[in-house]
């Protein structure tokens, strides 16, 4: 029986690891296989703006309901 986390990354790991590597300040990002927006709207606001795309709809809506208005600007 496998055990799943209820909670993603509730450390705040991911978005350390994505933006530690580089300077992302005023960057123009690409998410490719962004799914939900789950990930993007955790390191958003670093960037000047994140094109995130994703190839399943469901999930593309998802991440249209998630952002609150001061990421809307950035994603």
């Amino acid at each position: 029986m496998a055990i799943m986390a209820t909670e993603v990354d509730p450390a705040g790991i991911m978005p350390c690891a994505i933006l530690k590597p580089a300077d992302f300040r005023e960057a123009r990002v690409l998410e490719i296989g962004a799914g939900d927006g789950r990930l993007t709207f955790q390191y958003a606001a670093e960037p000047r703006s994140v094109v995130a795309i994703d190839t399943k709809e469901p999930d593309i809506r998802a991440a249209s309901q998630r952002p609150g208005l001061e990421l809307r600007r950035n994603v």
